[in-house]
């Protein structure tokens, strides 16, 4: 499947590929980089990557302090299968990230007050008629 990110905010695209996993994030390791100046969003914020099982790519919250939704719905984090805003670990306490299923169209947003906006869109390929 094709798809890609759109940075509203630069107008730049980021291609997907289903064999590569994608950080978000200020960091200057991170594939598609939020600018410093939202330093409420993580160095690394999310993951995105193909799900094959699926077919589809999936986004998932890399225990990010301020959180990411897709379209309003917050991704959680699990500790020890209860969902939670923050929460001191404890020795082999069990972190689970709840993935989210991309569609065409969805909205991304980093952070709370000072948040940053992505777009998923799937690429249609051309196909010529004869």
């Amino acid at each position: 499947m094709k798809a890609e990110i759109k940075d509203t905010l630069k107008d730049i695209k980021y291609p997907l590929d289903e064999s590569k996993a994608y950080t978000i994030g200020r960091s200057s390791d991170s594939d598609i980089k939020i600018p410093g100046a939202f330093n409420n969003i993580s160095r690394v914020q999310a993951i995105i990557k193909y799900n094959p099982k699926e077919g589809k790519y999936i986004i998932v919250d890399f225990l990010s302090f301020q959180g990411t939704n897709v379209n309003g719905q917050n991704l959680g984090t699990y500790i020890n299968g209860e969902k939670v805003e923050g929460k001191i670990l404890s020795n082999k306490d069990k972190i689970t990230l709840e993935g989210r299923i991309l569609s065409d169209g969805d909205v991304i947003i980093l952070g709370e007050s000072n948040y940053y906006k992505l777009l998923f869109t799937e690429v249609k390929e051309n196909v010529e008629k004869k």
